[in-house]
């Protein structure tokens, strides 16, 4: 058993926030493929991807990761919109 500031941790604890931050981490190269879809970031999605199959996630489970992230690019971009209307303005100054 490890502590953590006065707190136990626990192999359960630690694998759930080893498998959160794998989500998070190949949320966010989809969101950087996205961006810029090249061969460097095909690969990042790849190589995380592997690392959520080593975590016992199956191919089903990564695929719908990849569309919560393409999901929540829309809103941030839709929030992006929302919140500077005249963007497009700025752009063509």
């Amino acid at each position: 058993m490890d502590y953590y500031r006065g707190r136990k941790i626990d192999k359960a604890f630690k694998e759930e926030v080893a498998k959160n931050s794998a989500i998070r981490g190949y949320k966010n190269a989809v969101k950087i493929f996205i961006y810029r879809q090249d061969l460097e970031a095909s690969s990042l999605c790849d190589e995380l991807a592997d690392n959520l199959l080593k975590l016992g996630f199956s191919w089903e489970e990564i695929e719908a990761l990849e569309l919560e992230a393409y999901d929540e690019r829309e809103k941030e971009l839709e929030k992006f919109d929302k919140e500077h209307p005249n963007w497009e303005q700025l752009i063509n100054v």
